[in-house]
């Protein structure tokens, strides 16, 4: 009903936002539960990290694992693959994939939080936000554009 109403593409595109929103609305209360609890000191104590920038690192790197897990579950379900019965395996290996492997931005951005609480530096993920957005922005524009032309 929705589709003939405001057409597939729009629905689609909805569908995708709905999913980016609850991740981030997951991530976000969790990023800034985890900067409250936490030590501000590297893990041998012997460096203050500064919370505030460490919180602003673990909310960007939130917002990139996101991203890039909309981009995956946009590329992962239909229009791409229409059975469940492998859009669900596919999804899960998809994004066990995309965050242990080496050359992830999620990884990068992680990474670069575990680096930063050993060495007591706090470094920023803009790049990994930046190529998840990229990513998310293409898999959502195709996703859409296909799911238009099959209906």
């Amino acid at each position: 009903c929705a589709s003939a109403a405001a057409g597939p593409a729009r629905v689609h595109l909805a569908a995708v936002l709905t999913a980016l929103g609850a991740a981030l609305l997951l991530g976000t209360p969790g990023t800034l539960l985890v900067a409250a609890v936490s030590d501000p000191h590297s893990a041998d104590h012997q460096h203050e990290v500064p919370v505030p920038e460490a919180t602003v690192a673990g909310l960007l790197a939130a917002f990139a694992c996101a991203l890039l897990g909309t981009a995956v579950g946009a590329l992962c379900n239909r229009p791409l693959l229409r059975r469940p019965g492998w859009a669900i395996p596919v999804t899960m290996l998809t994004a066990l994939l995309v965050s242990v492997a080496g050359a992830s931005p999620a990884n990068a951005a992680v990474s670069g939080l575990v680096d930063g609480s050993l060495s007591g530096t706090v470094t920023m993920p803009l790049l990994p936000l930046a190529l998840t957005a990229v990513a998310a922005a293409g898999a959502t524009a195709l996703v859409c554009a296909l799911s238009s032309r099959r209906s």
